[in-house]
């Protein structure tokens, strides 16, 4: 969060749920508009999280770094942002006169810092410079006479060198190392969808592998019950009803970029394991911790979504899709239940709770599901991926039906059946768009499917 209205000067310390919800949210901005800029923002986030807040040997990630750090090392005190903040004499000493000039414009840099002394009451950055883009891409290069790609390539290669000093010279602040199930479930999200959206396989393998990490580490397999966090090995503590949520939402976003219907199948047990250990049959809506936690008077079910989403929000969510995935009524019950059950708060402080607006309208104006039938690896089944992925459906599911495996899928989902069992004698890749539980006819054709989307 910023500590000033102009959006300036941040709190340095960052958290995993924070990333994964802005990736979220950079990457539904470039779906929309298209701007490489969002996208390249995306690619930052995700860079930033696999290089320090991630374990490379099991694939989870971290939950955090401190806001505070020492400035150099030997020094006695940590000070606010000092990994991150620069004198106008570093720059100029790292970068050199021109590359200095040109950044240091760009980035609003100055001689006596750019801090305002009014929002720095500790006096922890006096002379410092906290990077912000004071000026366009294209007022910058109109300053300097550059093209966009030559201010393009002197930027990226001064914030290398910067990075470079920045690790090789500055004591690092403490690293929370904890890996708790529900950031990383949400991360899971973020990166399953940054890889529909930009196409690069590493943000699905980072994904596949935070999942497998939870599942093999972090598992109870014998009890089905997922366990708060690991650092050094697994804690004691049984999750809580948002690690349930999280997780499943980072598993259905999952098996949507990947169609490997393990995922889906691993979403509905622990879907199944929420309603039993935290959902209230009587009244509606989850409680946060389980009938049996120890040292707890009273149960609450919480629906704020503040820094995270509440799980209530995430698990509306969640039912309403797995609602259309397999025949359960039980789903959609549920999630209707817990919308009558917070009726009231949304009704009075929607403000407070977005994330179960967005779902209210979600259950409202209910799923748009995209059955694709057909092998993966087809060409037409990639070209309609690649034109359904380029839209923004905010109520999208999409569903793979696979005439070659074996698919719970098929046992599991009516209408897949029907497709499957009524292409049966020569499957041609088609997409069906069904909504209101009436699905269009086939659509074999990219155009036709680029022009229903369209409507």
């Amino acid at each position: 969060y910023s500590t000033d209205k102009y959006w300036h000067v941040p709190h340095f310390e960052k958290m995993l749920y924070d990333q994964a919800q802005l990736l979220m949210s950079y990457v539904e901005a470039y779906v929309i508009s298209k701007d490489h800029y969002y996208a390249n923002v995306a690619r930052d986030i995700i860079r930033y999280v696999e290089r320090d807040l991630r374990d490379t040997e099991g694939g989870g990630f971290f939950s955090a770094e401190d806001a505070d750090s020492y400035p150099y090392e030997d020094a006695e005190h940590k000070l606010e942002g000092a990994f991150c903040v620069w004198e106008e004499s570093e720059i100029k000493e790292i970068l050199g006169d021109r590359n200095s000039e040109v950044f240091s414009w760009h980035f609003g840099v100055k001689l006596e810092g750019n801090v305002d002394p009014r929002k720095d009451i500790q006096g922890e950055l006096k002379k410092k410079n906290v990077l912000i883009e004071s000026h366009t891409l294209e007022e910058t290069a109109d300053h300097f006479k550059l093209s966009l790609d030559e201010l393009n390539e002197i930027l990226s290669e001064s914030k290398e060198k910067l990075l470079k000093f920045r690790f090789e010279k500055r004591p690092r602040p403490h690293r929370d190392d904890k890996i708790l199930t529900a950031w990383n479930g949400l991360m899971i999200s973020g990166l399953a969808r940054a890889y529909d959206a930009l196409h690069d396989e590493k943000f699905r393998d980072l994904a596949e592998k935070a999942a497998s990490f939870i599942k093999e580490r972090m598992y109870d397999r014998d009890r089905n019950i997922l366990l708060r966090s690991f650092r050094e090995g697994p804690s004691d503590v049984e999750g809580f009803s948002d690690d349930y949520s999280f997780l499943v939402g980072g598993l259905l976003d999952l098996y949507q970029s990947t169609f490997n219907e393990s995922y889906l199948e691993w979403a509905i047990e622990l879907q199944e394991k929420q309603d039993q250990l935290f959902y209230d049959e009587n009244g509606g809506g989850y409680f946060n911790v389980g009938e049996n936690s120890k040292d707890i008077l009273i149960r609450l079910k919480d629906a704020h979504d503040g820094a995270e989403p509440s799980a209530n929000s995430i698990a509306v969510s969640n039912l309403i899709r797995l609602g259309n995935i397999v025949d359960n009524p039980d789903y959609n019950r549920r999630a209707e239940e817990t919308l009558r059950f917070f009726a009231g708060r949304l009704s009075d402080a929607p403000y407070s709770m977005p994330v179960m607006v967005s779902n209210l309208v979600l259950y409202l104006k209910g799923v748009k599901q995209l059955i694709i039938s057909g092998r993966k690896q087809d060409t037409n089944v990639q070209q309609f991926l690649d034109i359904i992925r380029s839209k923004f459906i905010p109520n999208i599911l999409l569903l793979l039906a696979n005439p070659e495996e074996s698919s719970m899928l098929r046992e599991k989902n009516e209408t897949i059946k029907s497709i499957l069992d009524s292409e049966s004698d020569g499957l041609i890749p088609s997409v069906h768009v069904c909504e209101n539980f009436t699905c269009s006819k086939p659509i074999s054709d990219v155009k036709e499917l680029e022009d229903k989307l369209n409507e």
